[in-house]
């Protein structure tokens, strides 16, 4: 998935690493389809994505607390 920095209807810049994961510039694009057609992927993205903090205590707080037992149980 592209680094995308966005900027109204004008511009859409698409960031670019280099593989150590340095910044290494951006490419701008201008046309206004591909920038409505990233827009609203963007906004799709966000409408279906769900809140960090809802996802942590899903996902990852369950996961650190087995991992803290293992790691106590396996100092004892």
């Amino acid at each position: 998935m592209p680094e995308l920095v966005v900027l109204g209807t004008t511009a859409l810049y698409e960031l670019r690493y280099t593989p150590e994961g340095d910044l290494d510039g951006a490419v701008r694009h201008t046309g206004r389809e591909l920038i409505g057609a990233c827009r609203r992927d963007i906004e799709q993205l966000l409408a279906d994505g769900e809140e960090l903090l809802s996802f942590h205590d899903r996902v990852t707080a369950p996961l650190l607390a087995a991992r803290a037992g293992r790691e106590a149980r396996h100092e004892q």
